[in-house]
C-alpha cells in the first residue's frame, strides 16, 4: 500500500526534477559587474551598456549648468552584479531653461518687487541720482529680453530729483522715447524742427539732434525746467 502511494508521487517529481534540469541546461546568462557610467556621455554610456549586453533607460533629466548636456549624473544599480539584458536606469545632465529678463525700465520699484517675487529672481539694487522719479528704474543689467541662465538682475533705481544732476545727453535717440521720459517728471518740452520749414508731425518718427540744456549741464530739475529739443 505504502509502495503504491510513492509510485502515485513519481510522476510528480519526475516533472520537478525535469524543470529544474531544463531550467539549470537553458538559463545560461552569466552575472555581470555593473560598469560605473557617471561622468561618461549618453553616447559612450550606450555603447558601454550594449558592449556588456545590458539594457539602457533615461530615467530622468536634470539641470546642471556646469557640465555638458547629456552627461551622466548618476545610475541604478551601481557596484554590484546584474544578469544579462537587465535595465540600467540613469538620470542625465541637460542645460538649464532660459529665462527672459523682463523689461524693468522706467518701472516703479512698488510695481517691480511683486514680478521679481512671483518669479523667484535675485535682485539687487543700487540708488542713483536721475531725470526720473524717486523709486523709478533707470536702467537695469542684464538688458531686457535677454536670456539667462540664473534669475540675478541688477537695478538702478531713481534716488530722486532734489539735487543737481548730471543732465542726460539725448542726441541720436528718439524722440518718442525720450519725451516719454521726461514727462514722467513733468518738464516742459518745446520741439525745434531742423528745417524750420517743415511742420512736426506727431506720426513721424524723428531723431534728436541737439538739445537744451547741454548734455553733461549741472541742473536742478523742477517742473519749470524747459527742455528743448532740436528734431529731425
Amino acid at each position: 500500500m505504502t509502495l503504491n502511494k510513492f509510485l502515485w508521487t513519481l510522476p510528480f517529481i519526475s516533472f520537478l526534477l525535469g524543470y529544474f534540469l531544463i531550467n539549470q541546461l537553458f538559463n545560461t546568462k552569466k552575472e555581470i559587474e555593473v560598469p560605473n557610467l557617471v561622468g561618461t556621455s549618453i553616447i559612450e554610456a550606450t555603447k558601454i551598456l550594449s558592449d556588456a549586453h545590458l539594457n539602457i533607460r533615461i530615467l530622468s533629466q536634470k539641470e546642471e549648468p556646469d557640465l555638458i548636456p547629456g552627461t551622466i549624473i548618476s545610475q541604478n544599480p551601481v557596484n554590484q552584479k546584474v544578469k544579462q539584458n537587465q535595465t540600467i536606469y540613469l538620470v542625465v545632465a541637460k542645460k538649464p531653461d532660459f529665462y527672459k529678463v523682463p523689461n524693468f525700465m522706467g518701472k516703479k520699484l512698488d510695481d517691480i518687487q511683486p514680478i521679481v517675487a512671483k518669479e523667484n529672481i535675485k535682485l539687487k539694487i543700487y540708488y542713483e541720482q536721475s531725470i526720473l522719479p524717486e523709486n523709478y528704474c533707470i536702467t537695469q543689467f542684464p538688458a531686457p529680453n535677454t536670456n539667462l541662465e540664473e534669475k540675478k538682475i541688477l537695478l538702478y533705481i531713481s534716488s530722486g530729483n532734489n539735487k543737481e544732476i548730471v543732465f542726460p545727453n539725448f542726441k541720436g535717440k528718439e524722440l518718442k522715447s525720450v519725451i516719454n521720459l521726461l514727462k514722467l517728471n513733468n518738464l516742459q518740452i518745446k520741439l525745434v524742427m531742423k528745417n524750420p520749414n517743415e511742420e512736426y508731425n506727431s506720426s513721424k518718427d524723428y531723431i534728436i539732434i541737439d538739445q537744451r540744456p547741454f548734455a553733461g549741464s549741472l541742473i536742478k530739475l523742477n517742473p519749470n525746467l524747459n527742455v528743448q529739443l532740436i528734431i529731425q
